[in-house]
């Protein structure tokens, strides 16, 4: 008599091992890569963001590893899981956490690398190489439950669903989490370390759990790793960052918002505070002198409005422009994102408050203010990245009700005029114009490819002053003053496109602009201070 052909889960997939509990550690096993993955693409953008920036760019690169990344560890994850069978899904998240582990060791070495690629492949290069070894191995931990938890061709499907339900649920919480708790109380590279032995034991756990078929030797793989995690634990700690080249980091902190550097520069005689990789702030050693002639231009202000006695300041900065109203004899309110960047002004640019002093979103913080005020100055376009929130019709509107009756609302806007690059400062304008029937148009530097421009815009009439200043002005806002005349500029192009919160293109208009702000940045800066 012939043997029977066994037959069980004949074109299906065996039988998992160890039933008992299986289903527990199978989705807690989801759940936690699940997370993991979303952990990693959160923190991507803090840490190419310092030396790349967050702009449009960045984001794209991000995304589009995550999705090949986890795209090719769906595919490898299920072919593995049909050939190999059980006892490799172990590896696989302790492959993850090492991974992990390793991001902010190679970290510098990647972003140095990838630098002469440009903004756009170079960010695109150092995101595959930083997270898609750890996103794709990550991605594999789906298809093996599958393949582990089904047992018949009638139940593939509701498995299938139930596993990918549970990793959504996890990737839920660990959005939530890396934003509401971890990233508020910790660093992005003990956070990655923390991930990465989290991995580590949950290796360990589904080790145990499929111990009847686990390969010989997995138990000194994980051994290994856990000795590598702990070596890089001890020996990633970051270098003292008080030397780089020509340059002296005094604070250098992350926040919920970006990295935030205070960076001495001794052969020049400057202090600069650098958000990731823009700089929003800088002072002349031992004076108030700024180097941006823009602001100089922000201290003339109340020269067009001698009546002026409150101000609103929308963005921070190093603090220099509430201050020198203040000192005009103005109440100045000040709205500032990044608490972080708050405390920096107060510890090393010597910032005090001049009035109320509101850290949040100005989109929804002005919006709550009850108060109105002669000046209102949008000073958040600075560096390379473009806020398009802070900018459209719908802002402005916000902007011009807090305005007294003959208030005056300046924009500072800080671009690239180059071929079509000039249709972004049409928008600005006739975006303004939409909600103004007077503006007037300065440039503090004209004649740069990378320039500010001021936008005043009133539902009074917009007269430069005649005489003297009747105000007390730095030796910079009185020089200022005396060039306004020569400042007045027509936009090119005008009309322009109306932005508005449903069609908002500042930021397309201005891309070559990031790439044109970053070979200036890295100039000033140097490869070694931003990949740190």
């Amino acid at each position: 008599m012939g043997r029977k052909r066994k037959t069980e889960g004949d074109g299906a997939p065996a039988a998992p091992p160890a039933e008992a509990g299986g289903a527990a550690v199978y989705h807690f096993t989801v759940a936690t890569t699940g997370a993991a993955v979303m952990v990693i693409e959160v923190l991507g953008t803090r840490l190419i963001a310092p030396f790349y920036g967050v702009g449009l760019f960045v984001w794209t690169a991000l995304l589009s590893v995550a999705l090949v990344s986890l795209a090719v560890g769906y595919r490898v994850g299920g072919l593995l899981a049909d050939r190999r069978g059980p006892g490799l899904l172990a590896p696989l998240i302790a492959g993850a956490g090492l991974a992990t582990a390793l991001i902010p060791l190679v970290r510098p070495a990647v972003l140095r690398a990838t630098d002469p690629l440009g903004l756009r492949l170079g960010s695109l290069a150092a995101a595959l190489v930083l997270f898609g070894g750890p996103l794709t191995l990550l991605g594999m931990a789906g298809p093996y439950v599958v393949r582990m938890r089904a047992r018949r061709l009638e139940t593939v499907g509701s498995v299938a669903g139930e596993v990918f339900a549970v990793s959504t649920v996890g990737s839920v919480v660990g959005t939530l989490l890396v934003g509401f708790v971890l990233l508020p109380s910790f660093g992005t590279r003990s956070i990655l370390l923390g991930l990465s032995a989290v991995l580590l034991g949950l290796a360990v756990l589904v080790a145990a759990h499929e111990r009847g078929q686990a390969p010989r030797g997995l138990g000194t793989t994980l051994a290994i790793g856990a000795a590598a995690v702990l070596g890089v634990l001890a020996g990633t700690r970051p270098a003292s960052p008080r030397e780089a080249g020509p340059f002296q980091v005094l604070h250098d902190a992350e926040s919920l918002y970006g990295r935030v550097r205070v960076v001495d520069e001794p052969g020049r005689g400057l202090r600069w505070m650098l958000v990731d990789a823009s700089t929003i702030g800088a002072v002349f050693h031992g004076t108030e002198d700024v180097p941006f002639p823009y602001l100089y231009v922000l201290e003339t202000l109340g020269e067009l409005r001698p009546e002026a006695r409150s101000a609103l300041v929308v963005g921070l900065g190093a603090g220099y422009l509430p201050r020198v109203l203040a000192r005009q004899g103005m109440a100045v309110d000040v709205v500032e994102l990044d608490p972080e960047v708050v405390r920096a002004a107060r510890t090393y640019f010597g910032f005090t408050p001049p009035g109320a002093l509101v850290v949040g979103d100005a989109r929804y913080e002005v919006r709550a203010l009850s108060r109105r005020y002669d000046l209102v100055v949008h000073d958040c376009f600075t560096g390379g990245e473009m806020p398009w929130h802070l900018f459209s019709v719908e802002m402005v509107r916000t902007l011009r009700d807090r305005l007294a009756a003959d208030g005056i609302l300046a924009v500072s806007f800080y671009g690239l005029l180059e071929g079509r690059e000039g249709e972004a400062l049409s928008a600005v304008a006739a975006t303004l114009d939409a909600e103004f029937p007077h503006r007037l148009t300065l440039a503090p530097a004209p004649g740069r490819e990378l320039f500010d421009r001021i936008f005043l815009a009133s539902a009074a009439a917009l007269d430069l002053p005649a005489g003297p200043p009747v105000r007390s002005l730095s030796p910079g806002g009185r020089l200022a003053f005396d060039a306004l005349p020569g400042m007045v500029t027509a936009v090119e192009g005008e009309p322009g496109l109306v932005v508005t919160d449903d069609r908002n293109p500042l930021e397309r208009m201005q891309l070559r602009k990031g790439e044109a702000y970053r070979e200036w940045v890295v100039g000033r800066f140097g490869v070694d201070l931003l990949s740190r």
